[in-house]
C-alpha cells in the first residue's frame, strides 16, 4: 500500500512539473499575446486552468502526505508490536524449553513407575498363583472330605438298613408262633415268681406264728429274706382287700434261688 501511495505522489509531482514548465517570462509574454491579437486571453484561461489543476494536485499531495505520516505512525506501531511479539516468542521459547525439561523428567519418572509397576505385577501374579494353588488344595481336601462323608453316609445307611431288616425279623419272630410261645413262657415265669413270693410270704407268716408260740421274736426273718411292704389297698379275686403286710424277696438269695430251682425242675 505504501508503494502505491508513493507511486501516486510521484505521478502528482510529475503532473505539477508539467503544468508549471513555463518560466514566469514565458508566461508573461504569452499572457501579453506574444505580439498576436487575442493570444493573451487564451493563455490566461490556460493559466487559470493550470492553477486549478495545481491547487487540486497540491491538495491531493497534502492528503497523500498525511496518509504517509499515518502510515509511518502505523509502521512504528507495527515495529513496536513486532518487538513485543519477538519478546513473546523468546519467552515462549523459554517456556517450551522448560516444558521440554519437565517432560523429560516426567518421562524418566514414568519409566521408573513403569518398572515398579511391572515388578509389583510380577509379585502379585506370584501371590495369585500361590493363592490359586492353596485354593486348589482346599478344593481337593473339600472334595475328599465330601467323598469320605458320602462313603460314611452310605455305610451308615447300610447299617441302618441292616438294623431295620433285623428289627423286621425280630417283629416277625415275635409275631410268629415261637414268639408267641416265648411271650407265654415269660407270662408263666412272671406268674411263677408271683406264686413264689406268695409262698415265701406264707412260710414267713407260719415261721412267725411258730416263733411267737415258742416265745422267740421275728427279727432276722425279715432281714434275711427281704423287706416288709404293703399291698396298697388292692383286692384279691374274692373281693377281700389286701391290707396285710407282705415281703419282697431278693432273688439273688441262696434260699430263693433254691426254691426257684425247684419250680424249674432243678434242685
Amino acid at each position: 500500500m505504501e508503494k502505491e501511495m508513493t507511486r501516486e505522489m510521484r505521478t502528482c509531482l510529475s503532473s505539477l512539473e508539467t503544468a508549471t514548465m513555463l518560466s514566469p517570462n514565458q508566461v508573461t509574454r504569452q499572457v501579453n499575446g506574444g505580439g498576436r491579437e487575442g493570444g493573451g486571453d487564451e493563455y490566461r484561461s490556460k493559466i487559470a486552468a493550470h492553477e486549478g489543476v495545481v491547487r487540486s494536485l497540491r491538495a491531493r499531495l497534502g492528503a497523500l502526505a498525511s496518509q504517509v505520516t499515518d502510515l509511518h505512525c502505523e509502521a512504528a506501531c507495527l515495529k513496536s508490536d513486532k518487538s513485543d511479539l519477538s519478546k513473546m516468542v523468546v519467552s515462549r521459547d523459554l517456556d517450551l524449553e522448560a516444558e521440554r525439561k519437565v517432560t523429560e523428567r516426567l518421562n524418566v519418572d514414568l519409566e521408573v513407575c513403569r518398572g515398579t509397576l511391572i515388578a509389583a505385577r510380577g509379585k502379585h501374579e506370584e501371590e495369585i498363583n500361590e493363592l490359586r494353588t492353596i485354593m486348589c488344595g482346599v478344593k481337593m481336601e473339600k472334595e475328599a472330605g465330601e467323598k469320605k462323608a458320602l462313603e460314611r453316609d452310605r455305610a451308615n445307611a447300610s447299617v441302618i438298613r441292616a438294623m431295620k431288616h433285623k428289627l423286621v425279623e425280630v417283629e416277625s419272630y415275635l409275631c410268629s408262633a415261637e414268639g408267641r410261645e416265648y411271650s407265654k413262657l415269660e407270662g408263666r415265669l412272671a406268674e411263677t415268681k408271683l406264686r413264689l413270693v406268695m409262698a415265701l410270704s406264707e412260710r414267713d407268716e407260719m415261721e412267725m406264728e411258730l416263733r411267737e408260740r415258742e416265745g422267740t421274736g421275728t427279727e432276722g426273718v425279715r432281714s434275711e429274706w427281704g423287706s416288709e411292704c404293703e399291698w396298697g389297698g388292692e383286692k384279691e379275686n374274692n373281693g377281700e382287700e389286701r391290707g396285710k403286710p407282705f415281703t419282697v424277696y431278693n432273688y439273688e438269695e441262696p434260699e430263693v434261688r433254691k426254691v426257684l430251682g425247684s419250680f424249674n425242675g432243678k434242685k
